[in-house]
């Protein structure tokens, strides 16, 4: 499975602020409020079904909530580090 990159990270971040960002994120809880109470009440295969909706379901609000701070931590981890030297000071070499 591919990971989302920071131009999807950023989409997303952009999206979830958005009033219709609100209105998606709070369809996608009440489907998996209805994906809860149907496995109160599920047996057999029906079960499995309904935790893979409800796993699908939380892991797109996590999307959403979360991609602000993914992003910042994935630019984080891909600045170069800054150095400590002073500009008339050479760095280390090995």
């Amino acid at each position: 499975m591919s990971q989302l990159n920071e131009r999807h990270l950023a989409e997303l971040e952009r999206f979830a602020r958005l009033p219709e960002g609100a209105i998606v994120k709070e369809w996608l809880r009440i489907r998996l409020a209805t994906y809860d109470q149907q496995l109160r009440d599920a047996s057999g295969e029906d079960i499995l079904r309904c935790q893979g909706k409800a796993r699908a379901l939380s892991a797109l609000i996590d999307d959403l909530e979360k991609a602000a701070q993914r992003r910042e931590r994935a630019q984080a981890s891909s600045r170069s580090v800054v150095s400590n030297y002073r500009a008339d000071e050479e760095p280390l070499r090995a």
